[in-house]
């Protein structure tokens, strides 16, 4: 199974590029302070646009005071490979997950962990977080 990864500046550039796509796998952050998630894994059709609304998207700029996350990438990469279902975005993000936690730390990571891994054999290309190379 493959996975393209694209990199962006901060996840507002993400959300501005990739808002609307209705399967996906992101990455806030890299080292530290990361976020990892998907959407499209309950068959939903909404994508980041419906998970980070833009009332939220502006709340967290009015918090931070600033609307570009200071050196903190994200990353996507849109399910384009056949192989992967519905139903493995869900288990597909927890074995990324592990991976960050292996490499990172828990401590530096901003989502809990859902459970057991799968064993997915992923081959990750394009512009990927360094955790993923």
């Amino acid at each position: 199974m493959n996975l393209q990864w694209q990199r962006f500046a901060d996840f507002f550039q993400l959300y501005e590029a990739l808002g609307n796509v209705p399967r996906l796998f992101y990455i806030i952050g890299e080292t530290h302070h990361c976020y990892i998630g998907s959407v499209g894994g309950r068959e939903g059709q909404g994508g980041l646009a419906v998970r980070y609304q833009q009332q939220y998207v502006d709340r967290a700029i009015a918090i931070f005071g600033n609307d570009t996350p200071n050196e903190q990438p994200a990353f996507a990469s849109v399910v384009t490979d056949p192989q992967i279902t519905i139903p493995d975005i869900e288990p597909i993000e927890r074995q990324i997950q592990e991976v960050f936690l292996t490499t990172q730390g828990r401590e530096n990571a901003l989502f809990t962990p859902r459970g057991q891994v799968p064993n997915y054999e992923l081959i990750h290309t394009g512009d990927r977080p360094a955790f993923l190379l």
